[in-house]
C-alpha cells in the first residue's frame, strides 16, 4: 500500500510546477521489451527504485500545425518544452531529496545510449511508463495518445524509493483507428497493425541528426577540394550544424498534428 499524503503532495507539486498530466506506476509494471529491458536497466539506475512518477506537459498545438509548412517553428516550440520538462523533473527530485528520499530523474530526450540501436531506445521508455501510469494509451502511431491533448505531449519521469500509490491504467483506447498516422507519414513506416519500422522513420524524423549525418559523411568519400568546399558551404552541412548546436532534430510533426484524437 502506497502513502497516499506523500503522492498526493507530489502530484500536487508537478502540476504547480507546470505539468499538465502527473501520474505514478510501480517498477515492476514496466513491460520487458523487445529493444528494452526495464527492470535490467532500472537496476544498474537505481537498485532501490519502487515507484516511477510520469509527467506530461502539452505541446502549443500551433506550432504542431505549422510542421509541414515550416518545422523551425515546431522545433523550436519543443526545445522550450523539453527545457521545462528538464526543470521540472529537477525540482521534482529535489522535493523528493528534501523529503528524505532518493530519486533520479529519466533524460527527457538526451542524452541517451548511443550504442543502443543507434541512439533510439532510451533506458527508459517514457510512453511505456506514462501507460502504466495511467495516463493515456498507445496509438497506432505507438505515440502516447492522452484524452485531453492526443499526441500532442512531451513527457517526463522520475524513479523513487518513495513508497507512492500508484494510479490505474486508462480503461479505454483513445486511438480509433483512423490511420491518418498512417497516410500522412512522409516515411512510409507507420502500418495499419501499429507497428512503426523505426529505420524508416528514422531517415526523415532524423534527418539532420546522426542517421543524416552518417549518409553526408558516406557521399564525401572520393570527393575533390572543390567539391569539399562546396558541401561544406551548403545548405544541409549548415542545418547539422544547427542542429547539433541547439540539440533539437525532429524535422517531422506529421503524425501528431494529423492525429484528431485531443483536438478542440
Amino acid at each position: 500500500m502506497g502513502d497516499t499524503a506523500l503522492t498526493n503532495q507530489i502530484k500536487s507539486f508537478g502540476l504547480e510546477a507546470g505539468l499538465d498530466l502527473i501520474g505514478v506506476c510501480s517498477v515492476e509494471s514496466l513491460p520487458t521489451l523487445d529493444l528494452l529491458d526495464h527492470q535490467k536497466n532500472i537496476e544498474q539506475i537505481m537498485p532501490s527504485a519502487k515507484s516511477v512518477i510520469v509527467g506530461a506537459s502539452r505541446m502549443i498545438p500551433a506550432a504542431v500545425e505549422a510542421s509541414s509548412r515550416n518545422i523551425r517553428f515546431s522545433q523550436f516550440s519543443t526545445m522550450g518544452l523539453y527545457q521545462e520538462l528538464n526543470r521540472i523533473s529537477y525540482r521534482l527530485c529535489r522535493f523528493l531529496d528534501d523529503k528524505g528520499f532518493r530519486s533520479v530523474a529519466v533524460p527527457t530526450f538526451l542524452p541517451i545510449d548511443m550504442h543502443n540501436n543507434y541512439g533510439v531506445v532510451s533506458d527508459v521508455s517514457l510512453r511505456h511508463a506514462a501507460v502504466e501510469a495511467g495516463l493515456g494509451t498507445l496509438g497506432t502511431n505507438r505515440l502516447l495518445l492522452t484524452s485531453e491533448y492526443g499526441p500532442r505531449v512531451r513527457l517526463m519521469a522520475v524513479l523513487t524509493n518513495a513508497p507512492l500509490e500508484v494510479d490505474a491504467k486508462a480503461d479505454v483506447e483513445y486511438c480509433d483507428g483512423c490511420e491518418l498516422c498512417v497516410e500522412h507519414c512522409p516515411a512510409h513506416a507507420i502500418s495499419t497493425d501499429g507497428t512503426v519500422d523505426i529505420r524508416k522513420c528514422s531517415r526523415v524524423v532524423l534527418r539532420y541528426a546522426l542517421p543524416g549525418l552518417v549518409r553526408f559523411a558516406r557521399s564525401l568519400t572520393g570527393a575533390s577540394r572543390s567539391e569539399l568546399k562546396d558541401a561544406f558551404r551548403g545548405a544541409e552541412f549548415a542545418e547539422y550544424w544547427q542542429n547539433l548546436s541547439t540539440g533539437i532534430f525532429y524535422s517531422c510533426a506529421e503524425c501528431v498534428s494529423v492525429c484528431p484524437v485531443g483536438k478542440a
